[in-house]
């Protein structure tokens, strides 16, 4: 069973990475369906959406405490790996709030498999409807991430809203089906986001080389074939620009709305010895 968090408690406290003041006594609403994760069905189809429906009101039990609401969105707002496999407990196995996090924590691996520093952490603060995620030193003008609605089960949370929208309508978890990039290795979708703050389109793929190793520098030329047939390059990989023997990596790449969940991620791989190229088609639904 299901509960919504609905009490407007305000609590102010804005510092870099943490979220503070969450009550131990918030009022829920139950569901009767379990928030289950979105999934790409095949390379034809995308997964329906999971519709979760409200009742009456029941005790506040089934969401985590204060504390573990707390550590939740904040490791959610700050983005930082370990913050993020510590809070992974806190969220119901199989649900979309589970989704969410593992594809945040797709980012920080992919982060740390190409060298680079983690995310700024944004800023956040518990609100009325729930938590908030803001840009650090931008003021007035920072861009914000809204977690609402929040709703649990069983002392976890397993469904909120980003930004007024229901999260199974953003993204969307791979199948577990890997494609062949000629002798180099294989890619396989973790998985694909719409953002609702900017719009773009992301995407998080498991790459694995062959004993040959991968010359993965083709993904900084990818392209985003949406389902109307529109192509859009890539704005950003972060990805490592080769992969040694038998080796793996998370890799992150971002298009520009109006890229949408559908389409097909395609890219060439050039062989390390006589440059021939393969080229590499994922669907994203």
């Amino acid at each position: 069973m299901y509960f919504r968090f609905t009490r407007s408690i305000v609590v102010t406290i804005a510092l870099a990475g943490l979220l503070m003041g969450c009550s131990d006594d918030a009022p829920v609403t139950p569901a009767d369906d379990d928030a289950k994760a979105k999934v790409a069905e095949s390379t034809e189809s995308a997964a329906e959406p999971v519709a979760v429906e409200t009742t009456e009101s029941e005790p506040a039990s089934d969401l985590p405490d204060s504390d573990d609401l707390d550590q939740l969105f904040e490791a959610l707002a700050g983005g930082g790996l370990r913050d993020l496999e510590s809070a992974r407990e806190l969220t119901g196995e199989g649900s979309v709030a589970r989704v969410y996090l593992e594809y945040l924590l797709s980012q920080a691996n992919a982060l740390l498999d190409a060298g680079m520093p983690g995310a700024e952490a944004l800023e956040s603060e518990r609100t009325d409807d729930g938590y908030e995620g803001c840009e650090p030193y931008a003021g007035d003008d920072a861009v914000c991430v809204e977690w609402t609605e929040i709703e649990g089960a069983d002392g976890v949370v397993v469904n909120f809203s980003i930004n007024g929208q229901p999260i199974d309508e953003l993204l969307v978890a791979g199948n577990g089906t890997v494609i062949e990039a000629g002798n180099q290795g294989t890619f396989e979708l973790l998985y694909a986001y719409q953002s609702p703050v900017s719009g773009n389109f992301f995407v998080a793929l498991s790459a694995a080389s062959a004993s040959s190793g991968m010359d993965v520098t083709g993904l900084y030329s990818a392209t985003y074939r949406d389902p109307s047939g529109r192509q859009l390059g890539m704005l950003d990989a972060t990805t490592p620009s080769e992969l040694g023997a038998d080796s793996t990596a998370t890799v992150f790449i971002s298009f520009p709305a109006p890229a949408t969940i559908g389409g097909t991620i395609n890219f060439d791989l050039y062989d390390l010895d006589d440059y021939s190229a393969t080229t590499v088609t994922i669907p994203t639904a």
